[in-house]
């Protein structure tokens, strides 16, 4: 898939589009100590928390600010809602999961079937 190539309706090319604009590589993070598989993993997770916890800030924010009488922005909802679920394809990614591994453990991660 090249870089400008959109995804399609699909969760493989979602994370394969996903893969090719947020790689876990020495060249995207120059900082960070990623020799080895162990190593990547662990900012994998460490860095997609860091995603995931801002975004949750922000949609509690949304929240907040509408329990006090404020207007939701659906939009930014919209926005921040995906940025969650780019970040988990990518932290699944980086953890070996394929499309069809997501798609198979979802009823599991639900509860609603069983491993």
């Amino acid at each position: 898939m090249e870089q400008d190539t959109l995804p399609t309706g699909d969760i493989a090319s979602l994370m394969a589009y996903i893969g090719i604009h947020f790689p876990f590589t020495q060249d995207h993070y120059p900082n960070e100590d990623l020799s080895t598989p162990e190593k990547v993993t662990r900012f994998a997770l460490e860095h997609s928390l860091d995603h995931m916890v801002k975004t949750t800030g922000k949609i509690a924010t949304q929240k907040e600010d509408f329990a006090h009488g404020g207007d939701m922005d659906s939009h930014r909802l919209q926005i921040d809602t995906i940025k969650m679920l780019v970040t988990s394809l990518n932290l699944a990614r980086a953890l070996g999961m394929s499309a069809d591994d997501v798609t198979r453990m979802v009823p599991v991660a639900m509860g609603t079937q069983k491993t």
